[in-house]
């Protein structure tokens, strides 16, 4: 209790003066309580004094008490505790510091271990990337290379087999330069010096390599820089591009040359004669340009096929290149269409002769595969100083010319001149005029009547395509006709007849005239393997039954059997009557008419004429119908005009006939009349 009451007093931190004054008083206190305690119990006043003198005594004792043993002790005492209170905050101080340094290891051996773990997993990864990386290049179809200081430190097998050997070990420690060609040395030397430097990839550069069995072959290349094994490195990515080059060559060959004969082609000879033109422009000689034209080659290729034909070609080629000049210009401009430029003529004289020299060519007879073959040629001509100076206008004057000298019946050569200018100026309004009818649907449909012998009635009819050209008028069909075969408008010229007369066809059968309606097809129509089908269609649209129609071919579509006879047995199955035109002014053939699925032949007008004067005509005539008939076949005679033609007809017993002796080729207005006339 007076360790408290001490300790209670120190707290306190009282003044000297404080501290007496608290211990008189309190002395004091204690000695009234004591006085009137004694009083209490009776003592007596000697005894109360004695109390009194011993009180004044500790009066005095106490500070002194105070000054020289307990304040010195208290002072220490307070010194302790706050020397403990410094040491419990220091022990607390360490005792964090402890902890949050042993929180702070703890943290730092768990990263610690995280990070070794890590470097564990990164060490694991790096190996199996490495081992990955070694397995993708190995698999790689494409060959590539790991090089360091040119040397090969790592190869796939495609590598090993692009330069031909079997494996790529082989390859390790080589130099790649002693591969490549040395046209391309220097640029493979500077692009891996490239690599190496920059430290990025390259561009894609082009290279030849020499492989082992010292073939060459074309490469691409690109590099890239790497790390490889800790030391700098070039990663190259090959590709053979050897068959890509040669296509190349090829395409670059087909674009300056004909793949048949070899000779140059258009293109090629445009840009040669266009050097010789600069270059012959202030001399006296002028360079000449030869259309040249082979007359009838189609029916080569129609009878030996196109493989002889392509022979012929090869043949005709080489033999005109022979009669041809060094310093000449000869080449391939299509089909069977030749172009030649002779670089120095003095005059038309000279460019005769030499157009004379290659007719000359065609006298022989071309050996091919073992048959003789006779064929002539048309050539046009046009020299360089007769009107317009540039390639174009030279080439297409002698184009014209050509065509003049293939209408003047071929074998022959003409020069242009300005007169053969408005022919083709015709010809080209005809074309424009011509197509732009068809697509108007501008093409009028006649109709000639086709009268049975016996009978002496209409029963049936011919549809005709006519057509009047907004400006030049009437054009006949004989010149229109040919040119819609010739620029391919003619299976929709035939369409749009057929659709016509079929429809027509109709309309005279709800009226009560029952007759068949022929259309003549071109053989450009049976290239199509659908024409049976749309025919089926086209009769179908129009409500007409197929056995009022009937479909009339030449012998032109006869000679290629075997390309229209499904088509034909297609149409006859559909009940349509297939008719052969113009029979005895082709390659008429008895073959033909056998395999053909023929129900009617029609005898060309040209044995009509003069046929009661000329004894020898009326026996081939004669011949002929007896010939048919014993084939069974229905004989239609075309081109009756007179009544001696009538009558010999009749009297070989032909089945029908067509003619201006009974009509001409009507509208179908008119036509229509006559039927009512006529019925």
């Amino acid at each position: 209790m007076r360790g408290n009451i001490i300790k209670t007093i120190t707290n306190l931190r009282l003044s000297p003066l404080g501290f007496w004054s608290i211990a008189v008083i309190s002395i004091f206190s204690a000695e009234v309580l004591v006085m009137f305690l004694l009083t209490l119990l009776g003592h007596s006043f000697s005894i109360k004094v004695a109390l009194l003198d011993g009180l004044l005594l500790i009066i005095q004792v106490v500070p002194m008490l105070y000054f020289f043993l307990y304040r010195p002790l208290a002072i220490n005492i307070r010194k302790l505790q706050q020397s403990k209170s410094e040491l419990e905050k220091i022990q607390e101080e360490l005792e964090y510091r402890v902890t949050e340094r042993t929180e702070e290891l703890t943290m730092t051996n768990r990263a610690l271990e995280e990070e070794i773990n890590e470097r564990k997993l990164i060490e694991k990864t790096l190996i199996e990337s490495k081992k990955r990386y070694r397995d993708l290049i190995k698999l790689s179809p494409e060959p590539i290379l790991v090089l360091q200081n040119g040397e090969v430190v790592l190869a796939n097998p495609a590598a090993a087999r692009l330069v031909g050997l079997s494996d790529a070990k082989e390859l390790y420690g080589k130099q790649v330069i002693d591969f490549i060609h040395p046209k391309n040395k220097n640029d493979a030397i500077n692009q891996m010096q490239k690599i190496l430097a920059t430290r990025t990839e390259t561009e894609l550069l082009e290279y030849q390599i020499i492989r082992q069995d010292k073939q060459l072959m074309n490469v691409e290349a690109i590099g890239a820089y790497i790390n490889f094994e800790g030391r700098p490195a070039s990663q190259v990515f090959i590709r053979d591009v050897t068959k890509r080059v040669k296509a190349e060559e090829t395409i670059r060959s087909l674009a300056y040359s004909d793949p048949l004969t070899g000779l140059p082609n258009r293109y090629s000879f445009e840009k040669k004669v266009n050097r010789v033109m600069e270059k012959n422009g202030f001399s006296k000689k002028r360079p000449v340009i030869m259309f040249i034209d082979l007359d009838d080659f189609k029916s080569v290729n129609d009878t030996l096929g196109h493989s002889r034909g392509d022979k012929l070609l090869l043949e005709v080629a080489q033999a005109i290149k022979c009669v041809m000049g060094s310093n000449d210009v000869f080449a391939r401009w299509g089909g069977d269409e030749f172009i030649a430029c002779f670089t120095e003529m003095a005059n038309e004289a000279e460019a005769e002769k030499m157009a004379q020299s290659i007719l000359d060519i065609f006298k022989q007879t071309f050996l091919i595969d073992g048959h003789e073959l006779f064929i002539s040629a048309s050539i046009g001509i046009k020299m360089y100083h007769y009107g317009g100076s540039d390639y174009e206008e030279v080439v297409k004057s002698a184009d014209i010319a050509m065509f003049a000298s293939k209408n003047a019946g071929g074998n022959n050569y003409r020069f242009y001149t300005e007169e053969l200018n408005a022919v083709t100026v015709r010809r080209t309004q005809l074309i424009r005029g011509l197509r732009q009818a068809i697509t108007n649907k501008e093409i009028i449909v006649y109709y000639q009547p086709q009268i049975d012998l016996r009978s002496g009635k209409i029963i049936g009819v011919e549809a005709l395509a006519r057509w009047k050209h907004q400006k030049l008028g009437w054009v006949s069909p004989q010149e229109f006709i040919p040119i819609a075969e010739e620029t391919g408008l003619i299976i929709s010229l035939d369409e749009q007849v057929m659709r016509t007369a079929c429809q027509q066809t109709k309309k005279w059968h709800a009226t009560g005239y029952k007759i068949r309606v022929a259309i003549n097809f071109s053989p450009n129509q049976f290239m199509d393997k659908m024409l049976a089908t749309k025919v089926s269609e086209l009769l179908v649209e129009a409500g007409l039954h197929p056995n009022y129609l009937g479909v009339e071919i030449t012998e032109e579509v006869a000679i290629d059997v075997g390309h229209g006879l499904e088509t034909l047995e297609h149409l006859q199955q559909l009940g349509v009557e297939i008719s052969l035109d113009d029979f005895g002014t082709g390659y008429s053939s008895l073959s033909y008419l056998e395999r053909l699925p023929i129900n009617n032949v029609k005898i060309d007008k040209s044995f009509m004429e003069d046929i009661a004067v000329d004894g020898k005509k009326a026996a081939l005539a004669q011949a002929i119908i007896t010939m048919l008939k014993k084939l069974d076949l229905t004989i239609t005679a075309e081109g009756v005009e007179t009544e001696e033609q009538l009558n010999f007809i009749k009297e070989q017993r032909c089945d029908k006939y067509q003619g201006y002796l009974y009509s001409k080729p009507l509208p179908a207005d008119e036509f229509e009349q006559l039927l009512k006339e006529k019925w």
